[in-house]
């Protein structure tokens, strides 16, 4: 075989295994490639899960927090409601207690001067100083008591109400009618206030949450 014809062979046989061999590399290489693709394809995707999974959670913190807030605000003023309500309601209570037991304590002193013996024969005029004080206390406190039926729906149980209004309306007709004479009024105005005052101590009792037997 001459020299050219060899040359010619050996070129071609290192062409053809070049071949083969630089396939085999690209192969490789595209193979390592498409692994390193896919998993850096696989990360930026699993990264972007975990960002828009953190973005998610915290929108909800966000709404939790807003919602938290709003809901610690409502419970804040409902508090601070009904605290002012208790208040009021414990003045009121308060002044109408005060002025039922003034109103009383007057009576029975009142009651005290008209069951000496010979009092019933004493005009009112000539009973004394301490005796016109007491009448005039007894009419102050009742005025008092009088001036606070009228917020009285607004604090009051239907029942203490009741009690209320029934002081007045028959009080005024004891005073009017009833009474046969001034001591008659007089025990009789202690058994309406009485009533009254145990009927609203109850009640403040109960409602304001203070121990104490009626």
């Amino acid at each position: 075989m001459p020299p050219s014809d060899v040359q010619a062979l050996l070129l071609e046989v290192i062409r053809q295994h070049t071949s083969l061999w630089l396939t085999a590399v690209l192969a490789l290489i595209g193979a390592a490639g498409g692994a390193y693709f896919g998993s850096y394809l696989r990360r930026r995707g699993e990264d972007r899960a975990v960002r828009e999974g953190f973005a998610e959670i915290r929108e909800q913190l966000k709404v939790t927090t807003r919602d938290t807030e709003e809901i610690k605000q409502h419970l804040s003023g409902r508090a601070w409601r009904s605290q002012q309500e208790w208040s009021a309601r414990e003045r009121y209570y308060s002044q109408l207690l005060t002025h039922l037991h003034r109103f009383i304590l007057a009576l029975d002193e009142l009651f005290d001067h008209y069951i000496e013996p010979g009092s019933e024969h004493t005009p009112d005029a000539e009973h004394g100083d301490r005796f016109h004080t007491l009448r005039t206390d007894a009419s102050l406190a009742y005025s008092e008591v009088e001036k606070l039926l009228g917020p009285s729906a607004l604090y009051l149980a239907p029942s203490a109400v009741r009690a209320l209004e029934n002081l007045f309306k028959r009080h005024w007709n004891l005073a009017t009618f009833e009474a046969v004479c001034t001591a008659d009024y007089v025990a009789g105005a202690q058994v309406l206030a009485k009533q009254a005052y145990d009927q609203v101590l109850s009640e403040a009792q109960n409602h304001l949450g203070i121990g104490g037997d009626v």
